[in-house]
C-alpha cells in the first residue's frame, strides 16, 4: 500500500514577513499578462502595421485572456500615438445614396457638429423672419397683383366681346352669369320671354358663342396658377437662399484652413 503524502507536500510554505505590502490590493496591477511575451511581442508588430489591408487575429483556447490582451495592447498603442482625425460624413446632394467624409483634426469634428446643429436652430428663426420682412413682402404682392390684374383684363375683353353681341356678363363668386342686353337695358326673365322667337335664337346662339369664349380663356387659368406658384417658389428660395447663404458663410470662415 502506498503511503499518504504528508502534509508539506501539499503546499508551498510563504513567509508573510517577507513581503513588503498587507494586501494585494496596494500593489499596482501587472501591464503584461505573465508568460505570454511572444504573444504580446506579436500584437504589438501587428497593431504596428499603420498601413491599410492589415489585420490582427488573435486566436486562443477559452479564458486564457486573448481579449483583455490584445485591448491592452491596442490601448497602450493608443496612449503613445498622437490622435486620429475626426471622421463626418455629410450628405453629397450630387449622388443622394452616397455620404461624403470630412476627415476633421481630432477636436474640430465635435464643434463642426455642434455649429452645424446651431445653424439648422438659426435658419428655423431666421427665414421666417425673412419671409415677412418688407422687401419680400412687397415682391410678393407685386407678382400677386400681376396675375390678379392679368385675370381682370381677360374679364374686361370677355365682357366686351360678349356685349358686342347683345349679352352681358354678371361675375358671381362661381364665375359668370349670362344675361341679355337690349337698348342698354338687362332684360329679366320674363322680359325676355316676351321677346320674339327669332330673336330669342339669336340670342341664344350669341349665349352660346360667349360661353365658348369663357371656356377657352377659363382654360389658361391653370397655366397662370403654375406659372405663379413658379414665380412665387423662386421667390421664396432666392430670400431663402440669401439666408442661407449668409449662415452657411460664417461657419465656412471658421474652418476654411481645414
Amino acid at each position: 500500500m502506498t503511503a499518504p503524502l504528508p502534509v508539506s507536500r501539499l503546499y508551498r510554505a510563504c513567509d508573510a514577513e517577507a513581503l513588503d505590502f498587507a494586501t494585494t490590493a496596494e500593489l499596482e496591477p501587472l501591464d503584461e499578462a505573465v508568460g505570454q511575451d511572444r504573444a504580446i511581442q506579436a500584437i504589438r508588430f501587428g497593431i504596428d502595421m499603420t498601413h491599410s489591408g492589415y489585420n490582427l487575429y488573435v486566436m486562443g483556447a477559452s479564458g486564457f485572456g486573448r481579449h483583455t490582451l490584445a485591448r491592452q495592447a491596442i490601448e497602450e498603442r493608443a496612449r503613445r500615438s498622437p490622435p486620429p482625425p475626426d471622421l463626418c460624413y455629410v450628405s453629397d446632394f450630387d449622388h443622394p445614396t452616397s455620404a461624403r467624409v470630412l476627415r476633421l483634426p481630432a477636436g474640430q469634428g465635435r464643434q463642426l457638429r455642434q455649429r452645424m446643429e446651431g445653424l439648422i436652430e438659426e435658419l428655423l428663426r431666421t427665414i421666417p423672419e425673412t419671409f415677412r420682412g418688407e422687401t419680400y413682402q412687397r415682391e410678393a404682392k407685386e407678382i400677386s397683383e400681376r396675375y390678379r390684374k392679368q385675370r381682370e383684363e381677360m374679364a374686361e375683353e370677355l365682357g366686351e366681346r360678349a356685349r358686342a353681341k347683345g349679352i352681358v356678363l354678371m361675375r358671381t363668386n362661381t364665375g359668370f352669369n349670362l344675361a341679355v342686353e337690349r337698348d342698354g337695358k338687362i332684360l329679366s326673365g320674363e322680359e325676355y320671354s316676351q321677346l320674339d322667337e327669332a330673336i330669342r335664337k339669336e340670342h341664344e346662339a350669341a349665349m352660346e358663342v360667349v360661353k365658348r369664349e369663357i371656356d377657352e380663356a377659363f382654360e389658361q387659368i391653370p397655366e397662370w396658377q403654375r406659372q405663379f406658384q413658379r414665380e412665387m417658389q423662386t421667390l421664396d428660395r432666392r430670400f431663402a437662399k440669401k439666408e442661407i447663404d449668409r449662415a452657411v458663410g460664417e461657419i465656412e470662415s471658421r474652418f476654411a484652413e481645414l
